[in-house]
């Protein structure tokens, strides 16, 4: 017996760009999913549903990022004293969430 009810994570398309027919630059600004599962000895019912919301962009919107990056990177911070980094990282895309308030204490 299964019932499963699950948010997923799909905030990572939000501030997706593209272009709308008339040419017109437009983004997403609202990504949710949401997934169920109800299994029993009878049989399965799974369902999913997405919901995007998007907006133009005007003379008033802010302009899309100067550097988008959608594959995995390699990061390090060093400095200007140091021969080496003191910090090297390989980041992939499991880790590209909000990390919330990065001035708090993990």
């Amino acid at each position: 017996m299964v019932k499963l009810g699950q948010q997923v994570d799909i905030s990572w398309m939000k501030k997706l760009a593209t272009t709308c027919d008339n040419g017109d630059p437009a983004w997403l600004e609202k990504a949710l999913q949401e997934t169920r599962l109800r299994m029993n000895e009878e049989g399965a019912r799974a369902e999913s549903a997405v919901a995007l919301g998007g907006q133009r962009m005007t003379t008033a919107s802010p302009p899309p990022p100067d550097y988008v990056i959608d594959r995995p990177f390699l990061a390090w911070w060093g400095k200007p004293d140091l021969p080496i980094p003191i910090f090297v990282g390989y980041i992939t895309p499991e880790n590209w969430v909000n990390p919330g308030d990065i001035k708090q204490p993990f």
